[in-house]
């Protein structure tokens, strides 16, 4: 059975170490803007008016490390932004903050959280990736 090409993420659910740290990266750099706080557990965060794209949670990872390499698990999410300049306004925020930044064959800008979790993000055309000049 294939997926349908109108089939789409609607969220994604990530275990954090640190609620605060990752609601501070996904809303005050990513742009994601939060809608919700479950208690000290957990956060809801999203892009415009939907209820939220991204969960963020402790409830059985509070304070743990990333899983070292060659373990299974969320390599990276992507978030794609309109524009150029979007994504440069995005790491105009991000790149003061000194965290890890690569940017492998000039595709999509990896951006890592604070916390342990890859970011890709990109500015796309016509549904698919584009090489970014952020010159």
């Amino acid at each position: 059975m294939s997926t349908p090409l109108s089939a789409y993420v609607g969220h994604v659910h990530l275990r954090v170490s640190d609620l605060d740290r990752s609601i501070a990266f996904y809303d005050d750099i990513l742009g994601f803007r939060l809608k919700l706080r479950y208690g000290t557990g957990a956060a809801f965060l999203a892009a415009g008016d939907y209820h939220h794209h991204i969960g963020l949670n402790t409830w059985e990872s509070l304070g743990a490390m990333p899983p070292p390499a060659g373990h299974t698990g969320l390599y990276h999410s992507a978030f794609l932004y309109p524009d150029r300049q979007s994504l440069a306004a995005v790491l105009l925020v991000f790149l003061p903050r000194g965290s890890r930044l690569t940017v492998p064959q000039g595709v999509w800008v990896t951006m890592w959280c604070p916390v342990g979790t890859s970011t890709a993000t990109s500015r796309t055309t016509a549904r698919r990736w584009t090489r970014c000049n952020l010159e």
